[in-house]
């Protein structure tokens, strides 16, 4: 039966609508909504009403991981969907004989005939706002007229919050000050460029206080216990840790690092430290100047450090050396003394109950009396911690659905402050002629998949830039899995690869003529490197266990993997003859690329002694280390792609303290760098930025990047039971 008005309108009819609708203008590369109308409708005609669920839409139409899916993401959605039925219904499907509408408060669709214009009154901005007013606002209706998940084991009833900043672009990072009177943030909220530190009075009519003001980012400030000092990162300059006075005035740099946070006596600043292959060490140095300690001793990586109350201790999400399996990231208690060996916390056994885990997107972000506030996945725990700061029961989720960042208590209230936001990552197209590093200047946004942030960004063009293949979570929404994407930008198709439904695909790489795809393939502790045909969907596996995939020559012959110090080549035909081009404990090879005549390869590694990646060319025989040429070296985020006629290198680089698009002509014949790098394109707008290392697919005539815009305002909500309820 039908949930229509009408028994007259059969399946037929219906589903001869939903083909217009989604065929028109308010659904045009709307991939999400396009999703959820299909799954509501098509299970309503078979039958299957009582299955339409939350979860069940965020799973299996919207393709979230189980995790990640919540009432208050769904419902996002579903406002959306109603809100471009009604566009529809509007404009075009005026006069259309059947409506489909989604009623407000349910998911099942209702059907009826006739042009009966329903009006409802929306929480959105009028649809004409741009983008970046209108999601803010959204995300803070949302959140502010309570749609929350209903109550379940370590879950509490969704809570009061209060909408701190109503800007557009990216509010972030707030920052109490230990009586609970100003936050500092840093926000874009000018629209002239990059971010900058600002300061607000709580319960003042004055306008908040810009403090600085640079063409490069400035973020993720601190406020000192005094309030007369606030540290923060900046992009200026290759990067630092900075230092102005809450009165504003210039701006004095630290030392090169980030994550700042003052001590509670205000002495001394903790901060995070690149050291090696992009990773970080945790550093503590006296404010009134002195040699920095380093307090992470053996952990591999280390950052966001978060003092604890009395201030002997710090936590971070570190990662350690696991003898010989797979390393975990996870929390680690340090001692401000290095000579104590950091301690392991448990922060990620406290958060398997809700089915999360610590990885390098996890930020601890305060610690308070015996609790600590961890946001992971986007979403908001409060942990509890016995007196030796081991994780114990219980654990509590805060925030009803995902968006949540950089959480900090605040003695006003008490209260938890913290940062809304919405990330879309997208794969965009830049024209020109790229032997030559021209720009016509047009750009053509190629995807809109909601899952690129989480599923990864490594893209692969053809040689004639007429496929694309990506990383997608979207695809096969019922599997939970990430696939490799096919997309023909001439006709607009997109499909998946095949293979097993369970496993994670990654690291696409086409084939010159676009008929071939390869790629490495995941499935709990397996991994193989495997090559499908397009027009068959016929996949066979190279190898197993043998590597982390990276490339594929232009011949098709050969690949090169990753194995834990040494870069592999192995032939694609699955022969069991390999050759190691680069091995040995002091270098950590992490990504490579054949040339197009397959002669040389551009790697990136981090080398040890060397605090920067380095980006080189070396023979792809292989050679020892004094013949290999250097081209470029960036902290963090570095990876080098060939023009098509292997003369020039496209990398993405924080030159000019953004991360812009440079090239590097080199030698025809010896393949050494000629001249300085030069900009080809500059990422400098609040509007657009270069997700993460970028990552640019290279053919004749376009060149695709990863690009992002950001959403974010800062809210409040009761701290809860803190105890004691704040750690000024």
């Amino acid at each position: 039966m039908l949930a229509s008005e009408s028994e007259n309108i059969g399946a037929p009819q219906v589903r001869a609508q939903l083909e217009r609708i989604l065929r028109s203008e308010p659904f045009h590369k709307k991939e999400k909504l396009v999703s959820f109308l299909t799954y509501v409708v098509e299970s309503t005609l078979t039958g299957k009403s009582d299955r339409i669920k939350g979860y069940s839409i965020g799973v299996d139409a919207l393709g979230y991981k189980p995790e990640d899916s919540s009432d208050a993401t769904v419902r996002a959605h579903a406002l959306r969907l109603r809100q471009a039925l009604d566009a529809y219904y509007s404009g075009e499907g005026k006069a259309d004989p059947i409506r489909i509408d989604l009623p407000k408060g349910q998911y099942v669709p209702v059907f009826s005939s006739g042009q009966t214009m329903r009006t409802r009154a929306s929480v959105l901005a009028p649809t004409n706002y741009p983008w970046r007013i209108a999601m803010p606002v959204l995300f803070g209706l949302l959140l502010l007229f309570g749609v929350a998940l209903a109550p379940r084991a370590g879950r509490e009833p969704s809570p009061v919050l209060t909408q701190l900043t109503f800007f557009s672009g990216a509010t972030e990072a707030p920052a109490p000050s230990w009586d609970g009177r100003t936050i500092a943030y840093s926000s874009d909220r000018m629209g002239d460029g990059g971010k900058e530190i600002w300061l607000r009075r709580i319960g003042q009519p004055v306008d908040d206080v810009r403090l600085t003001n640079h063409p490069a980012d400035d973020y993720d400030p601190d406020l000192s216990p005094d309030g007369k000092w606030v540290v923060f990162r900046s992009m200026r300059d290759g990067g630092g840790v900075y230092l102005v006075s809450a009165s504003g005035g210039q701006a004095r740099r630290l030392n090169s690092g980030f994550n700042p946070r003052f001590s509670p006596d205000g002495r001394r600043i903790a901060y995070s430290q690149i050291e090696h292959s992009g990773n970080a060490g945790v550093y503590v140095a006296p404010f009134e100047g002195g040699e920095p300690a380093k307090v992470s001793g053996p952990l591999l990586d280390a950052s966001g450090p978060v003092w604890s109350p009395d201030g002997r201790r710090l936590l971070v999400r570190g990662l350690a050396n696991s003898n010989g399996g797979r390393p975990a990231y996870d929390g680690w208690l340090l001692s401000t003394s290095p000579k104590v060996a950091p301690v392991l916390a448990g922060v990620a056994k406290a958060l398997l109950h809700f089915g999360v885990g610590v990885d390098a997107g996890t930020a601890v972000g305060d610690w308070a009396g015996n609790r600590l506030l961890v946001a992971t996945v986007g979403r908001l725990f409060e942990l509890t911690l016995d007196q030796s700061g081991q994780c114990v029961d219980p654990v509590r989720a805060l925030n009803p659905g995902p968006g949540v960042f950089r959480p900090r208590y605040s003695a006003n209230g008490p209260s938890i402050v913290f940062e809304l936001r919405n990330d879309f990552t997208d794969i965009w197209g830049l024209q020109g002629d790229f032997n030559q590093r021209k720009l016509t200047g047009q750009r053509r946004q190629w995807t809109n998949d909601q899952t690129l942030g989480w599923a990864g960004v490594a893209t692969s063009l053809s040689a004639d830039g007429s496929k694309l293949a990506y990383q997608s979570g979207s695809l096969l929404p019922d599997s939970g899995a990430i696939r490799i994407a096919l997309y023909d930008l001439k006709s607009g198709r997109r499909w998946p690869v095949s293979g097993r439904s369970r496993s994670n695909q990654f690291r696409p790489v086409l084939n010159p003529a676009g008929s071939h795809v390869a790629f490495g393939d995941r499935e709990a502790s397996s991994t193989s490197v495997q090559i499908a045909e397009l027009s068959s969907g016929v996949t066979r596996i190279v190898c197993s266990n043998c590597g982390e995939f990276r490339d594929w020559s232009a011949d098709g012959t050969r690949m090169l993997v990753l194995r834990e110090h040494a870069l592999v080549e192995i032939s694609a035909a699955g022969a069991a003859a390999e050759r190691m081009v680069v091995e040995g404990a002091e270098y950590d090879p992490l990504e490579a690329v054949y040339s197009p005549d397959g002669k040389w390869i551009a790697m990136v590694a981090g080398v040890r002694g060397k605090t920067k990646l380095q980006g080189v060319i070396l023979p792809s025989r292989g050679a020892p280390p004094a013949e290999w040429i250097p081209v470029a070296e960036e902290l963090y985020n570095l990876a080098l792609h060939w023009a098509p006629d292997g003369n020039l290198l496209y990398y993405f680089s924080r030159k000019d303290d953004y991360r812009c698009l440079w090239a590097q002509r080199l030698d025809p014949v010896t393949k050494r760098p000629v001249g300085a790098a030069i900009a080809v394109e500059h990422f400098h707008s609040p509007g657009l930025r270069v997700n993460g290392s970028g990552w640019a697919s290279v053919s004749q005539n376009w060149i695709g990047v990863n690009l992002s815009r950001s959403s974010s305002n800062l809210f409040q909500r009761p701290a809860g039971g803190v105890n004691p309820p704040f750690h000024r």
